[in-house]
C-alpha cells in the first residue's frame, strides 16, 4: 500500500507539474495583453469564429507554435482556462502578486504620502484615482504606486473621500506614516473650512496638504487672464480661432495649404495648450491672415459660418492690441510652460519645485521692470502707429498701463497660490546650494520649522542638527542634491552615521509637489473602459489598470522563479480549501435554523414532505458551495427545498461536508466515498425536479474540482517526522539541560524544604506512559503531543 500510495503521489505531482506549465502561458498572456491595455474578450468566442477576442487569439496563436499549449486545448474535457470566469481570476491574481509586492515596500519605508484625483469614465462613473508615494527601503529612490480606482459616483462629498483614505491608511498601516496628502484642488478636496485635507489632518496630524502645483499654476494664469477685461476677450478669441478648425477637417485640410503648422486643439483645463495657441498664432500671424482673406474672396466654396468667422478674425489678427497681447504673452508662456513641465515631471522633489517658482517670480519682476520698452519698439516696427477708437491722448501709456497689470495679477496671484510654502522652510535644510552659507551660520529658523510641523516626534533634534553640522562641511556632500544625498547614504552604507539626515532626505522626497502620476491613470482608464470595454465590472477594471500603469513592477516580479507559483496558488480554482477549514476553526459553525422556513405557505417541519431531513435549504451551485457558504458563514443566499431530491444526493452533502471539514461522527459516511468520486468526475449532480429553486444545479466542474490539479501532494506523516527531528536536533541542546547529581540535590532540596516532602532523584524514559494512537477528535492525544 505505501508503494502504491508513493507511485499515487508521484504521478499525481507530475501531472500537477505539468498543469501548471501550461497555467504559465496563461499568466503570460494575460500579463501581455493586460500591459498593452488590449481587450481579452470578442464578439463571439465560439471554435468556428473569426472573432474570438485578443485571449483565445493569443493563446492560439502560441499553441501553434507550443505543443504543450496545443495538447491542454485539444485535449482538456474539463478545464480549458479559456472562460471569462478564468480570465477574471487570473487578472485579479496577477494584480494581487503586484499589490502585495507595493505592500511589502511600503510596510519597510518610514514615510507615506497619499496622492487623489477623481475623473469620469466612459460611463459617466465618477473614478477616483489613488496614488502612494514613498521613497524605496533597498534603492533610495521616491516611487509613485499606482493602487486603484474606486467609484465615487455615490458619494463624492469630503466626508465620503474621507472613508476611501481611512480604508488606505487602514489597509497599508500608514497611521503613522502618512505624512503628506495632495489633491486635484477642488473645493472638496482641499478647502480650508471642511474639505478633505482638513478632515485628514485631523486623524492624522503630521499629513501636510501641499497644493498640486501644476494645477495651481494653471489657477494662476487663468485667474490673472479673467480678471483682465482685454486678456479674456483676448484667449476666448484664440480658442474660437482653434474650435474653428477643429470642427471642419475641410478647414484643417486648407489651411495646410498656407502653413503646415496645424492649430493646436482646446484644452481649456491645461494652460500649456494654451501657450501654444498664442505662440502658434504669434508665429503665423501672417499665415493665418492670408488663409481667411482666401475664405472671403472664395465664399462660393465655403459655408455662411465660415464667411462670417473669417472675417471677425481678420480683424482681430490684424489688430495692434492683439498683436502687443500675443508678444507679452509669448514672453510670459515662455517662462510658465518651462516651469509647468517642471511641475509636471515625476521624478521631481518639492525643494526642486520651491526654487523653480522662486525663479519664475523673480524673471517675471524682472520682465515688468525692463521689458516694456523693448516690446513697444517691435510692435512700432511691426504694426506702425496705434490709431485706437477710445479716447486716450498717448497710447503708449495706455499699453504701459495694460502691460503693467498683467504681470502684477500674475505675481499677485502666484504669490496667494504658493504663499504657503513657508510651511516648508525646513526643505532647505538639505539644499546643497545653501551649504556654503550654513556653514557660517546654522539655519535654526528652518529646524524651528521641523520641529512645528508635528514631526517632533519623529526626529532626534540635537543629533539632526549635528549631523547638519558634519553635512554642510564635507566636500563628499557637496552640491549634492536630495535625491542623491539620500541614495548616497544608503549605498555607501553611512546611515548610522547620518540616521537623522537620511530621515529628513525620505520625508522631504516622500512630500509631492503635484499629482500629475495619478492624471497619469486617468489616460490608461480611457483606454482600458473604451466604449466597447464599457460593461466590465470594477474589480476587472481596477486590475487592469494596476497591471497596465505598474508594468515596471510587472516585469520585475516575473523575473523571480516564484511568481507563477504564488500566482498560481492566489486563483481561487487552485487555492487550497484548508483556508476555509482554518476559517471554519477559527470561527464556531453556525447551521441556521430551518424551522422557520416555509413551503406553499406552511412550515416545513409540520409539513408532510418525508425526507432525510425536513426540507433543508441551502444555496445550490455545486456541493463545494453548499459546503463552502455553510462554514464561512454566508448564509445570504436564495434557498431550495431539498424534498425534491434524492436521498442519495443529501447524504452526499453531507458526506462531502463530513470528509472535508468535520469530524466523522457518522460512521455510515464511508459508504458514500465511492459516490462521491464518481460525483466529482462528472463535475455536476443531477436531480430530477430542482424544487422552487431559481437556479438549477451547475452543470459545471467546481473550484474545488479543479483545483487538485494544481497542488501538489505531500506525505503529512514524513512532514511530521521531519519536524521532529529538528526539533530534537536543533531545538533540545539549545533550550533544554539534564541536571548534574549536585544540581538535582540542591532542586530536590529546595523543594523538599518548600513542600515538607523527600525528594528522590532520578530518571525515567517515558516508556510506561500509555500514548493512544491518533483518532479524530480524540483530544488527549492532541494535547499530549
Amino acid at each position: 500500500l505505501d508503494e502504491q500510495r508513493r507511485s499515487d503521489v508521484i504521478r499525481h505531482n507530475e501531472l500537477v507539474k505539468k498543469n501548471r506549465d501550461v497555467l504559465k502561458r496563461f499568466i503570460d498572456c494575460v500579463c501581455f495583453l493586460a500591459i498593452h491595455e488590449l481587450p481579452f474578450r470578442g464578439h463571439n468566442e465560439r471554435v468556428n469564429s473569426f472573432n474570438q477576442g485578443n485571449f483565445l487569439g493569443c493563446l492560439n496563436l502560441l499553441s501553434s507554435y507550443d505543443s504543450i499549449l496545443n495538447v491542454h486545448l485539444e485535449t482538456s474535457k474539463i478545464f480549458r482556462g479559456t472562460s471569462n470566469r478564468i480570465q477574471n481570476d487570473l487578472i485579479c491574481s496577477v494584480s494581487n502578486i503586484i499589490s502585495t509586492s507595493i505592500e511589502s515596500e511600503i510596510k519597510n519605508t518610514n514615510f507615506v504620502a497619499i496622492l487623489l484625483d477623481e475623473t469620469s469614465d466612459i460611463t459617466n462613473l465618477s473614478q477616483l484615482s489613488t496614488t502612494l508615494r514613498y521613497v524605496h527601503h533597498e534603492t533610495g529612490e521616491a516611487h509613485e504606486r499606482f493602487i486603484s480606482f474606486v467609484d465615487v459616483s455615490a458619494d463624492r462629498s469630503a466626508d465620503g473621500l474621507l472613508k476611501h483614505v481611512i480604508d488606505i491608511v487602514n489597509r497599508y498601516e500608514l497611521k503613522h506614516k502618512l505624512v503628506a496628502q495632495t489633491y486635484d484642488g477642488a473645493a472638496v478636496m482641499s478647502g480650508h473650512v471642511g474639505g478633505l485635507q482638513v478632515k485628514v489632518k485631523e486623524l492624522y496630524p503630521k499629513a501636510l496638504f501641499v497644493h498640486c502645483f501644476s494645477h495651481s499654476l494653471n489657477l494662476v494664469l487663468s485667474q490673472s487672464a479673467s480678471n483682465i477685461k482685454d486678456c479674456k476677450i483676448f484667449f476666448q478669441t484664440l480658442t474660437g480661432m482653434g474650435s474653428f478648425f477643429t470642427k471642419s477637417s475641410k478647414r484643417t485640410h486648407a489651411l495646410s495649404n498656407f502653413t503646415r503648422k496645424k492649430m493646436p486643439k482646446n484644452a481649456p483645463t491645461r494652460w500649456n495648450f494654451s501657450s501654444r495657441l498664442v505662440n502658434t498664432v504669434h508665429e503665423y500671424n501672417s499665415y493665418f491672415i492670408e488663409f481667411f482673406q482666401h475664405v472671403l474672396d472664395s465664399s462660393n466654396d465655403w459655408d455662411n459660418e465660415a464667411i462670417v468667422l473669417s472675417q471677425g478674425f481678420i480683424n482681430f489678427l490684424d489688430s495692434r492690441q492683439t498683436y502687443f497681447l500675443l508678444i507679452v504673452f509669448s514672453k510670459i508662456f515662455s517662462l510658465t510652460d518651462i516651469l509647468y513641465e517642471v511641475l509636471q515631471t515625476k521624478r521631481l522633489d518639492i525643494l526642486y519645485c520651491v526654487k523653480k517658482i522662486e525663479e519664475t517670480k523673480c524673471q517675471l519682476q524682472n520682465y515688468r521692470l525692463n521689458l516694456f520698452e523693448k516690446l513697444w519698439e517691435t510692435v512700432l516696427s511691426d504694426k506702425g502707429d496705434f490709431e485706437l477708437q477710445r479716447k486716450i491722448r498717448d497710447p503708449k501709456t495706455f499699453y504701459k498701463v495694460l502691460f503693467n497689470e498683467i504681470f502684477d495679477n500674475i505675481l499677485t496671484n502666484l504669490q496667494a497660490r504658493f504663499g504657503s510654502l513657508n510651511k516648508f522652510e525646513f526643505l532647505s535644510l538639505i539644499d546643497p546650494s545653501k551649504y556654503s552659507n550654513y556653514t557660517n551660520e546654522f539655519p535654526n529658523s528652518a529646524l524651528e520649522n521641523l520641529q512645528e510641523s508635528n514631526f517632533g516626534e519623529i526626529f532626534d533634534f540635537i543629533r539632526l542638527r549635528n549631523e547638519l553640522i558634519v553635512l554642510y562641511k564635507s566636500e563628499e556632500f557637496l552640491n549634492t542634491n536630495p535625491y542623491d544625498l539620500v541614495k548616497k547614504i544608503k549605498m555607501n552604507d553611512l546611515i548610522s552615521a547620518f540616521q537623522e539626515v537620511f530621515k529628513l532626505g525620505q520625508l522631504i522626497l516622500t512630500i509631492p509637489s503635484t499629482t500629475a502620476s495619478v492624471e497619469r491613470s486617468f489616460s490608461a482608464l480611457k483606454r482600458i473602459k473604451s466604449y466597447q470595454r464599457s460593461t466590465q465590472g470594477q474589480e476587472r477594471l481596477s486590475s487592469l489598470s494596476l497591471i497596465s500603469i505598474e508594468k515596471e513592477l510587472v516585469h520585475k516580479e516575473k523575473n523571480h522563479p516564484e511568481f507563477y507559483d504564488k500566482t498560481t496558488l492566489s486563483l481561487k480554482f487552485a487555492n487550497k480549501i484548508s483556508n476555509v477549514y482554518i476559517n471554519w476553526k477559527q470561527n464556531k459553525m453556525k447551521i441556521p435554523i430551518f424551522k422557520s422556513l416555509k413551503f406553499e405557505n406552511k412550515f416545513i417541519f409540520k409539513s408532510n414532505k418525508k425526507t432525510f431531513i425536513l426540507g433543508f435549504a441551502a444555496a445550490v451551485k455545486s456541493i463545494f458551495e453548499i459546503s463552502e457558504m455553510i462554514f464561512t458563514q454566508n448564509l445570504n443566499f436564495k434557498y431550495i427545498l431539498t424534498c425534491m431530491f434524492s436521498q442519495d444526493h443529501i447524504e452526499l452533502l453531507f458526506g462531502r461536508i463530513r470528509q472535508r471539514y468535520g469530524a466523522n461522527n457518522n460512521t455510515n459516511v464511508i459508504q458514500f466515498k465511492t459516490a462521491l468520486k464518481q460525483t466529482l468526475l462528472k463535475n455536476s449532480v443531477t436531480c430530477s425536479s430542482h424544487g422552487n429553486s431559481p437556479h438549477p444545479l451547475a452543470f459545471r466542474p467546481s473550484y474545488s474540482d479543479i483545483q487538485t490539479g494544481y497542488l501538489f501532494r505531500i506525505s503529512i506523516h514524513s512532514c511530521e517526522y521531519q519536524v521532529c527531528n529538528a526539533i530534537n536536533k536543533i531545538l533540545r541542546p539549545l533550550h533544554l539541560k539534564i541536571p548534574t547529581l549536585e544540581e538535582a540535590k540542591f532542586i530536590a532540596q529546595s523543594i523538599a524544604v518548600k513542600t515538607g516532602m523527600e525528594q528522590i532523584i532520578g530518571a525515567i524514559n517515558g516508556t510506561h506512559i500509555p500514548i493512544l494512537p491518533p483518532t479524530i477528535g480524540y483530544r488527549d492525544f492532541i494535547n499530549r503531543k
